[in-house]
């Protein structure tokens, strides 16, 4: 049996959940988010992650996160950075709203480096501003970043399927 994939959530999947909402987006990200849990994937967030779970999240997204922590299938990472990646990415922005951009969701990226490289995120823009830096911070290839609101229902089937890295969408 492969070994249970390391997830990096991003809170904005917790916020736009809801089960009751009529929105499909709401809906569709309480369903991955149910998915998570009850495949037992293992869940990684930073520090500053965490924080945006707790100040943003819906009710669904916080009960889902102490679902998560209860189980012991959640690992928060102390205060990790990358100075040398951060300083690359921040080389390959064009402004200083793009820069903005990267440093708000860094933490995700760093986190899924040290969490086998897989993220999943509503966030189309960063997700496009850190493809665009690959070609120059090279680790960033190893990242598969999945958004629910691009990728919609093939990020369920991703997960029904074992999420198993390669397999889902590569910066």
């Amino acid at each position: 049996m492969p070994p249970t994939p390391n997830l990096v959530v991003d809170a904005d999947l917790g916020c736009s959940a809801s089960e009751t909402s009529n929105a499909s987006i709401a809906k569709l990200c309480a369903a991955i988010l149910e998915e998570i849990r009850l495949m037992g994937y293992l869940v990684t967030v930073s520090n500053q992650g965490l924080e945006e779970w707790k100040d943003h999240c819906s009710r669904f997204g916080l009960r889902w996160l102490r679902a998560l922590n209860a189980s012991r299938r959640l690992t928060i990472l102390e205060h990790y950075a990358d100075p040398s990646l951060r300083k690359c990415v921040y080389h390959t922005t064009k402004s200083e709203a793009e820069r903005k951009s990267v440093s708000h969701d860094m933490h995700l990226v760093e986190a899924a480096i040290l969490a086998k490289y897989i993220i999943i995120s509503n966030d189309k823009k960063a997700r496009k501003l850190f493809k665009t830096a690959k070609d120059r911070c090279t680790i960033l290839r190893h990242i598969v970043w999945m958004c629910a609101t691009v990728d919609s229902h093939q990020v369920l089937e991703w997960l029904v399927a074992g999420a198993a890295y390669g397999t889902g969408k590569s910066l």
